[in-house]
Formats: C-alpha cells, structure tokens, sequence
C-alpha cells in the first residue's frame, strides 16, 4: 500500500462531510463537485469552491486534467485520513509492538 503524505493541518467538520460526499462518488469535474457540494451542505457555490480548495491544500483532494482541458476532482479515501491523523499519533505515544515501554501514566491523585 501506498504511502500517505503527511497531513498539512486537519480538515473541520464541514470539510470531512465534504470528502465523504466526493470520495462516494468517485471523481467529478470541478464544477459538478462545487455544484454537489452547495446542493448537500446547503452552501454556497463560492464557499463550495473555498472547501475544495482548502481539501487540496490539505492533501485530501486531487486535481487532474481530463479530456477536453477539464479539472476532473477525486477525494482519498476517508481512511487515509484517519491513518495519516493515527499513524504520527501512535508513533509518537513511544511503544513497540508488543506494548508499552514504560509504565501506566499516573494521572494527579492516582496512587
């Protein structure tokens, strides 16, 4: 499996909902993605266009050029958000496989 890049920030709430809808459709040239968009969320065109585009600076939408010079937009899976957001939460946390390598963290007043 690929390797996931590096998440550039984290997506709101509004922008998950929005990766959900495009990557369950597939790939979609940019303006029926924006159209979509402003239909399901009850958004409009402009902040429809501001979501994609803050989704690719993420890393969570690509851009290509399909026949005729139109964008073609597709949507990663959900899951690699979810692995690219664990993954660097996991490795960071200092366990091995087998377990933790140091004990419990004591939280205050935990004796």
């Amino acid at each position: 499996m690929e390797e996931p890049q590096p998440l550039r920030g984290l997506p709101r709430r509004r922008e998950v909902a929005a990766l959900y809808l495009l990557y369950s459709l597939g790939e979609l040239e940019l303006g029926e993605a924006i159209s979509l968009l402003s239909r399901r969320l009850c958004m409009t065109r402009r902040t429809a266009h501001g979501v994609i585009k803050r989704l690719r600076r993420l890393g969570l939408v690509r851009y290509r050029r399909g026949p005729g010079g139109v964008i073609l937009v597709r949507a990663v899976s959900p899951e690699e958000l979810v692995r690219a957001i664990a993954e660097p939460y996991i490795a960071g946390r200092g366990g091995d496989e087998d377990g933790c390598t140091r004990g419990p963290r004591r939280g205050r007043g935990v004796k």
